[in-house]
Formats: structure tokens, C-alpha cells, sequence
């Protein structure tokens, strides 16, 4: 392969100036150790309404258990219904009939409704006992009507921490939100942050709003708890305009929470915190008539908090606000110019050679960006990464196998992909991509660009004994055109399950064997990995005289393994020694498995060997 010996030299000066940034990194993500625990009051006080019971008795039963902080929602018209505090009435004589008529449970309730529904430019009627006012259907769970101050107050004489939960108002002006965060439910005692309530963050809709509602935040030092997976409308604005006082938070809403079990709802928490360090959990309580019950839910409180104690973490608010930190530009700037050095290769592997000088050319404009645009720089060095590591990585076996140097190519081709691993790792690593403010771009062209490339050079430098005419249409057989057809659609599969949102999520077995090998491992090793690359090398070490269609499906197999382990690396959340242990672990489990796999394929061609003479 043209450039070999300094495609090695160049991994390995990475590695070596990797190393010290690496145990850094590994030191100050064992400093991120308190998990905050919040409970929803809502759930509380439904659990106390069945009861029968004051909800601060069972508040005090939770505090006992080691959970004291509450997620406290704004009224919303849906939740005022359903507690009983507004009772649909008919329409007074002669009242207008776009208006909502009810009967308010007490005065502090009405006052308070009237107050926000003012505020807001609403239009409200009384008529005696009956109060009318001008809200939609579809602003019955998406506009916040007041806070229940009583209980907020009683929460905070006992001691409890809060996490106030807001609703947003479209197209908030400045001064109205202004005057909606005066009140005295914003005062700092007790309360430590907020997490949005309805499908937008409080100020969305009017930018100098959502600027107001931050610069609050900043000056009363309470975190913006961006909530995973739930997208909320101006959550990507709020926390770049405070990105040191936002944290991450998991929960698991209550519509999903009822297809749950208490063991698996804990195993996607601890996920949560083990896999993407996220440090806030909004526990909602089960409902569900499958599953009532105050102990029920108590036990799996419990059990969560052991678990979490289990994995040596502490509880409490985390550090706020986030130390700033960002890669070193030396290591930034030596990163560019390997990543340019890899694209050279990677281009002469295909094509044709190239003067040597383009790699610094490369290499100077990628420092360039940096120096521009540092985020955006950092971005373009970890995709070139992304898609030249793996994908030299598999070039350089297909090459050293091919001439007989297996396991010197074994171990050249995990350290350029070790290489470029670490530039992502370590070049990205910014404050901001740890925070998922920032995020890595172009997973799928890093998911995908690869295996074609590959593909490609196979053919181009004959590795496989023939044309890509000669190897795909020449001699192919018609069960074999059905292996194409099958392996085709399982690519295709393999880039809709990339990412959190897959098109066809894992099905029951798989989920099964995750939760497992989470619980055995701590560490759980990617399917891709164990299961398809590296068993897939191992078989191509092994093998010999395997037709060159079946050695071709062996090679793109491998380059998944590896176009996996350093898409492992692009989760910045993720611990550094986390995703290390995963490599371990899944290269440790790939050799049973690639067992299994061999001795299927002996006893395969026996069968074809055997049965297939029948008759003949």
C-alpha cells in the first residue's frame, strides 16, 4: 500500500501525543460524580389522592429513602380539570359563547388564574360564581397558568430542593416574561433549576424573550435541564446562550413508562448515566392499573438509588456552572495534518499517486480553519477522521493478508484506526461536544463512505482475483445472488438502526441480550463489532480458498467493525474509559463468537459437500 511505513509513523506520533490528553480527559470525567434525583409532584399527589392522604406524608417517605427534590409544574387548564380546582359550568344568559365557563375550587385559585390570564392579554369574564375565559382547545396543556404557591411555599419550609417546571407562551414579549418571573416562586430558596414543561422552552417564539429568560437563569444560578430525546421548540438556542449552566436530563415519559418494567426502566437510567454522563433523572412513578401500588413504586425508587450507588456515584446537585475547556491547538494542528496525510493515502490507495507536499498543503488549510472558526474546524478534522481511519484501516489488512502478513496487518490496522479514534476523541474534545451543545456531524457519510470505499479498492487492486464484472456477475451463482440481495438489505438496515432515532428499532431478543451483557459486562460491546467486524477479520485469518464474493462480504463485514469502533469515539458524553472498555469487551466476546461462526461454516460446506451429490 502506497505510504505504509509513514501511515504507521504518523498513527503512532498521534497516539504518543494522545496519551497525556487521554488520562486527563479520564481524570476530570471521574470528577463528574453527583446524579440529582427528582421526583415528580404530580405523580405524587395522584398516588395521594388514591391514598386518601396528604401528599407530604408521602413526600416524607421518599425524603427517608433519599430522594428530596421535586419537579414542580406550572398550571396548566388540563391539570386544574383534572384535580378538581375548575369544574366545567354551562354558559351564564347572554354570555359571549367563545369563551371556556367554570366554577373555581377557592380564591386563591381564581385570583391566580386571573392574574396570569391578564398578564397574558387573555380575555377573562366573571359572572358571580362562574369565571369565562378565552382559551383554545389546543392551549389547554401548552399554556401555563400560575404556580400553586401554597405548596411551593410548604415544599420549601420543609426543606425539599425544587425544579420548577414552566410553560412557554408563544411570542412572549420581554417585558411580559419579565414580569412572570418576578414572582416570588423564582425567589433561589430551595429552587435549583428548571425543566420546561409542553412541547417549547419559556421565551421561544420572540429571541430577545428567550435572551431574558437566559440572562434569569445565568443571575439566579439555576440550570436549564435539557431533557434527552424529547425536543423540545428553542431547547438548541437556550442552551447555547448558557451553555455552562445546562445539564442533561433523562426521564422516561409516562406514556412510554407504562410498556416498562421496574428492571428495565432502571437498566435505561443507569444507561443513561454510564453511556452519556448524564447527570439530572426525572422520575416519573407508575400509574398504570398493571402496576399500582405506593410500596411498589417506593421498592423501585430504592432499588434505582442502589443501583446508582452501586456504580459509585454520588448524589446531589452537580458542579455548576461548567469549567470551560476546550483541545489543545498544538495537538488541534498536528490532528490536521495527519488527517491531511491520511487523505493523501487514501486517494493514492484508489487512484494515483500525489506529490508529497499536498499533505502539509492539506494539512495547512485544516489548521486554518481552526484558527477561523475553531467549533468548525474541529468538525472537519473529526469527519476526515471519521471516514479515512476505518477505511485505511481495512485497506492496509486487505494488503498485509494478501501477502501473507496477517498478523502484522492486525495490528497496523488497529493502530490506524486507534489513531484516528484519538484524533476524534481528543480534538473534539470541547466542553461544548461533552454537553451535546455541539455534536459530531456527518455520522452517516463516517457510516457509510467507508464500506463503499473499500468496495471499491478491492477491485481496484485486485485483492480478490478478479474484476468487479468477473467477481459479481462472471461466476456468480444464483443462491449466491440471493446472499447479495439478503447482505443488501442488511446494510441498508444497518444505517437506519445508526443513531438514537433507528427506523426499525431492536426486537425483543436483541434488547434481551443487551440488558445482559450490560449486566455482566458494565461495559456492553457493540453489536457491530462483536458480532458481525471482528469475527468477520478473524474468519478471513482463518479461511482459506473462499470464493471471492464470500471473501468480499468478509472484508465489507470487517470494515463495519471498524467504522464502528471509531464511531465509538465520536460520543464525546461518553466516558473515555467507557468506550475503551467496550473495545475490550467486544474484541474478548468476538473469538466465542467467531468459534460459533467457523465451525457453522465447516459443517456448512460438509453439508454442501456431502448433500449436495445427492442424486447426481
Amino acid at each position: 500500500m502506497p505510504g505504509r511505513r509513514l501511515l504507521v509513523l504518523l498513527s503512532i506520533v498521534v497516539l504518543v501525543a494522545a496519551l497525556p490528553f487521554a488520562f486527563e480527559r479520564i481524570a476530570r470525567e471521574r470528577e463528574n460524580r453527583n446524579v440529582l434525583l427528582v421526583v415528580d409532584w404530580d405523580d405524587v399527589e395522584w398516588f395521594a389522592r388514591t391514598k386518601g392522604v396528604d401528599p407530604f406524608v408521602l413526600a416524607r417517605e421518599l425524603r427517608q429513602q433519599g430522594f428530596a427534590a421535586f419537579g414542580v409544574s406550572e398550571w396548566s387548564l388540563k391539570t386544574l380539570k383534572a384535580r378538581g380546582l375548575l369544574v366545567p359550568a354551562p354558559a351564564p344568559p347572554d354570555a359571549p359563547p367563545y369563551l371556556q365557563y367554570f366554577t373555581v375550587a377557592s380564591e386563591a385559585v381564581r385570583k391566580t388564574l386571573m392574574e396570569r390570564l391578564n398578564t397574558l392579554g387573555k380575555r377573562v369574564e366573571v359572572f358571580g360564581e362562574v369565571l369565562g375565559v378565552s382559551l383554545l382547545p389546543e392551549e389547554e396543556e401548552k399554556v401555563g397558568l400560575g404556580w400553586d404557591r401554597d405548596l411551593i411555599q410548604r415544599l420549601r419550609e420543609e426543606g425539599y430542593t425544587l425544579v420548577l417546571r414552566p410553560y412557554n407562551y408563544l411570542d412572549i414579549s420581554p417585558e411580559v416574561l419579565s414580569h412572570l418571573l418576578g414572582d416570588d416562586v423564582w425567589k433561589n430558596e430551595g429552587v435549583v433549576g428548571i425543566i420546561a414543561s409542553g412541547d417549547s422552552i419559556p421565551g421561544y417564539g420572540n429571541p430577545q424573550s428567550l435572551r431574558r429568560f437566559a440572562d434569569f437563569l445565568i443571575s439566579r444560578g439555576l440550570f436549564f435541564g435539557y431533557v434527552e430525546f424529547v425536543s423540545q421548540k428553542g431547547e438548541d438556542t437556550l442552551a447555547r446562550l448558557l451553555p455552562q449552566w445546562t445539564l442533561r436530563v433523562h426521564s422516561i415519559p409516562p406514556d412510554e413508562l407504562k410498556n416498562y418494567t421496574p428492571g428495565t426502566a432502571r437498566e435505561r437510567f443507569l444507561r443513561a448515566l454510564k453511556e452519556r454522563s448524564v447527570r439530572v433523572l426525572y422520575l416519573r412513578l407508575f400509574t398504570e392499573p398493571s402496576f399500582t401500588g405506593w410500596e411498589r413504586n417506593l421498592a423501585y425508587l430504592q432499588a434505582l438509588r442502589e443501583d446508582i450507588q452501586a456504580q459509585r456515584l454520588t448524589f446531589g446537585l452537580p458542579l455548576l456552572p461548567h469549567r470551560a475547556f476546550a483541545p489543545s491547538r498544538a495537538f488541534l494542528v498536528l490532528s490536521a495534518f495527519v488527517i491531511s496525510f491520511f487523505a493523501l493515502f487514501l486517494f493514492e490507495a484508489l487512484f494515483f499517486r500525489l506529490p508529497l507536499w499536498l499533505g502539509f498543503l492539506g494539512g495547512a488549510l485544516l489548521s486554518s480553519t481552526v484558527f477561523a472558526s475553531p467549533l468548525w474546524g474541529m468538525k472537519i478534522i473529526g469527519l476526515c477522521a471519521g471516514v479515512t481511519a476505518p477505511t485505511l484501516s481495512v485497506m492496509l489488512l486487505a494488503e498485509e493478508f494478501s501477502q501473507g502478513r496477517k498478523f502484522r496487518g492486525i495490528l497496523e490496522a488497529f493502530l490506524v484506526a486507534f489513531a484516528g479514534s484519538l484524533v476524534i476523541a481528543q480534538g473534539l474534545y470541547h466542553w461544548l461536544f461533552v454537553q451535546r451543545i455541539e455534536q459530531y456531524f456527518g455520522v452517516k457519510v463516517m457510516l457509510t463512505l467507508p464500506v463503499v470505499l473499500v468496495f471499491l479498492y478491492l477491485f481496484r487492486r485486485r485483492l480478490l482475483g478478479g474484476s468487479l464484472e468477473e467477481v459479481l456477475l462472471g461466476n456468480l451463482r444464483r443462491f449466491e445472488l440471493f446472499i447479495a440481495v439478503v447482505l443488501g438489505a442488511a446494510f441498508v438496515l444497518y444505517l437506519t438502526r445508526s443513531g438514537n432515532f433507528p427506523l426499525l428499532g431492536a426486537g425483543e431478543f436483541e434488547i434481551r441480550m443487551r440488558a445482559f451483557l450490560e449486566r455482566v459486562l458494565f461495559a456492553r460491546p457493540r453489536t457491530k463489532e462483536f458480532l458481525i467486524g471482528y469475527p468477520a477479520l478473524w474468519l478471513l485469518a482463518c479461511l482459506r480458498n473462499l470464493r471471492p464474493v464470500y471473501r468480499m462480504v468478509l472484508w465489507l463485514s470487517a470494515t463495519i467493525g471498524f467504522v464502528t469502533l471509531v464511531n465509538s469515539f465520536c460520543h464525546l458524553h461518553t466516558p473515555l474509559f467507557f468506550i475503551l472498555l467496550r473495545f475490550v469487551n467486544a474484541l474478548a466476546l468476538s473469538v466465542p463468537v467467531f468459534g460459533v461462526y467457523y465451525l457453522a461454516v465447516l459443517f456448512a460446506l460438509w453439508l454442501w459437500r456431502t448433500v449436495g451429490r445427492w442424486g447426481a
